[in-house]
């Protein structure tokens, strides 16, 4: 819990995984600014959402608890592949 103001956006830039969990919804802008700053993002299934969005069945907490699960090790594997990669460059540079 933040007892101070920040900005959304900055909070999104700190964010490992930013979660919709609505049981209504339109187009949501916070969906669409996560993505774009590269930031995985699960929302409920209760409307449309953009390309690359994890979804999870609304009202459905034991979904949305194993959809976390997954994406949390989506994010981590792909982390751990990321640093994998680039110490296969640095090594191939020494080299």
């Amino acid at each position: 819990i933040l007892e101070q103001s920040i900005s959304f956006i900055k909070l999104i830039l700190e964010s490992d995984l930013v979660l919709r969990t609505t049981n209504t919804d339109g187009d949501a802008i916070s969906v669409r600014e996560a993505l774009y700053l590269g930031k995985p993002v699960l929302a409920s299934d209760v409307v449309a959402r953009p390309e690359g969005t994890y979804l999870y069945r609304t009202r459905n907490v034991e979904d949305l608890a194993a959809n976390i699960v997954f994406v949390s090790n989506q994010v981590l594997e792909n982390q751990y592949d990321r640093a994998i990669n680039y110490r296969e460059i640095y090594m191939q540079l020494y080299k």
